[in-house]
């Protein structure tokens, strides 16, 4: 899942660049590179095998020429199964750093769209595992209540 978005600041590019990678280290962002018009940066495991949304490989790449900045952030999908949650996580991102950097909005404000989406995001559970689980957690239930039942009678 990618998503690419262009806007233009007022800010320098060196100053784009710092205030952007500072903004993505508050939301748990590494660092790999930034070069005065060019930022990389990602969060999340290296391959997508975990359930939770916030966990899966992230990765954003911010562009800065002349006042123009170009944001491509994407995600990877477990199994390859893209969600609507995903796009709104990605876009939620792209967002964010829009209003910071043209809206020249405060960073705290910018985190605020972010976390909303992210907090919502959670884990993903597939209906048929969630129906596993659930049948499987009223057999261990009976099961106990049977031992229980049994002892009692004893």
């Amino acid at each position: 899942m990618l998503v690419e978005h262009t806007f233009v600041t007022t800010y320098d590019g060196d100053v784009t660049i710092q205030m952007a990678a500072d903004f993505l280290e508050t939301l748990g962002f590494r660092i790999e590179s930034a070069s005065p018009q060019e930022l990389r940066a990602s969060r999340g495991r290296k391959r997508p095998t975990t359930r939770k949304v916030t966990k899966l490989p992230q990765a954003i790449h911010l562009t800065y020429d002349r006042g123009r900045v170009t944001v491509a952030a994407s995600i990877m999908p477990r199994n390859n199964k893209e969600r609507p949650i995903h796009a709104e996580l990605m876009t939620a991102l792209v967002r964010s750093l829009e209003q910071l950097l043209a809206s020249q909005l405060p960073g705290a404000q910018c985190e605020a769209i972010w976390l909303d989406v992210e907090t919502r995001a959670g884990s993903l559970w597939p209906t048929s595992e969630v129906v596993i689980l659930v049948v499987l957690s009223v057999f261990i239930l009976a099961m106990v209540i049977v031992v229980i039942f049994t002892i009692a009678s004893m």
